[in-house]
């Protein structure tokens, strides 16, 4: 199978223009106005092709990455910030091709201006099927989950979004748009109409719907009801979701609701520990040490050993100090060599790359 990319380019310009010297100096996207009359949009010159990852090639990841940018004077990309990410690397490639692409810039009253620029990067398959609906409603979603922090219109417009694609039974927007409806954000707390959206999104096979409902199963104990929430946790683990994985592994460290099973818990744990969930990082590195003082108490291997701690560094960097008095009295008996180590370890350890695409749904 031959791979390529396509970089194809959509510009949508929303500033005013940005005149002087500002217009080099990074100007933040936040002060731009919408377009006005008399501007003309920044048109491209050159274009640099995107190349795609290992990565992605042995995934069969394909998509759009959506980015926004600010087109300076000299008609060069800057403040390029990720709207819509693909993942596996690709969102990294399609920013260092942007970088090379150059524009005519915006022109405003006869003169060049910096502007606002949406930018849309193509990455296709060849002879691999690709459902471009499904890839709007993806871009869709992440666009409105980053509305969501903008500001207080921004944020309404975003949920907004989320009604309308949880009402199209995209799984990630009826999660999401259940969970605005549990809170009582942007919208009336409608706990009845949240349960009916996180079934939607259940059925659809969203792990963390799945979880949710098994969860509620088992704070409700309905008898003889236990096991088959357990077996939906199972499959919402599999699926991705933290919160099935962080049950699981704990539950399996202490016997509460499921056998003791120290290999089964590090299991489940280690999935949301690489997904760089900071309690599944504590306990994975707790049960890795096991109670153990130093590595000569552990009986690991030095890397294990490392590792562990890694873990509890990372753990502690999501603001758990617990780890880092766990893994102090480690810390002090080892030298500057193996410190480092643990440093490269916690980099290497977070999943970066977590893609699941809308048309998998």
């Amino acid at each position: 199978m031959r791979f390529f990319s396509l970089a194809t380019c959509s510009l949508v310009v929303f500033a005013l223009p940005l005149q002087g010297a500002a217009a080099d100096s990074n100007p933040h996207p936040t002060d731009a106005m919408r377009l006005g009359p008399g501007v003309t949009a920044p048109q491209i010159l050159k274009k640099v092709e995107p190349e795609f990852t290992s990565e992605a090639r042995e995934a069969l990841v394909q998509g759009t990455v959506l980015l926004v940018a600010v087109i300076n004077v000299s008609g060069r990309a800057q403040n390029i910030e990720i709207v819509s990410p693909i993942g596996f690397g690709l969102d990294e490639r399609a920013i260092t091709a942007l970088e090379q692409w150059l524009f005519r810039p915006a022109m405003y009253r006869g003169k060049a201006v910096a502007s606002l620029a949406s930018i849309e990067v193509n990455f296709r398959l060849q002879s691999t099927p690709f459902n471009s609906e499904k890839e709007q409603q993806r871009q869709r979603y992440n666009v409105a989950v980053k509305r969501l922090n903008g500001s207080p219109k921004e944020a309404q417009e975003g949920a907004r979004q989320l009604e309308a694609l949880a009402k199209e039974k995209l799984p990630a927007a009826a999660y999401a748009y259940a969970y605005l409806l549990e809170e009582g954000r942007f919208f009336p707390r409608n706990l009845e109409a949240a349960q009916g959206f996180h079934v939607v999104a259940a059925d659809a096979g969203h792990g963390e719907a799945i979880s949710r409902l098994a969860l509620a199963v088992l704070e409700q104990g309905a008898p003889g009801d236990e096991q088959a929430a357990i077996e939906k946790l199972r499959v919402a683990s599999l699926l991705g979701s933290r919160m099935a994985q962080r049950w699981l592994g704990t539950h399996h460290l202490t016997g509460e609701g499921l056998p003791r099973d120290k290999q089964r818990a590090e299991r489940h744990l280690h999935r949301c520990a690489a997904q760089d969930d900071p309690h599944c990082q504590f306990f994975l590195g707790r049960s890795m040490l096991n109670g153990s003082l130093s590595r000569e108490d552990s009986g690991l291997t030095e890397r294990r050993y490392l590792q562990a701690l890694a873990w509890l560094s990372l753990a502690e960097a999501g603001g758990l100090q617990s780890a880092a008095v766990l893994a102090r009295p480690h810390r002090e008996a080892l030298g500057t060599k193996q410190l480092e180590w643990i440093q490269r370890l916690a980099g290497q350890l977070i999943q970066k790359e977590h893609w699941v695409p809308a048309m998998a749904n």
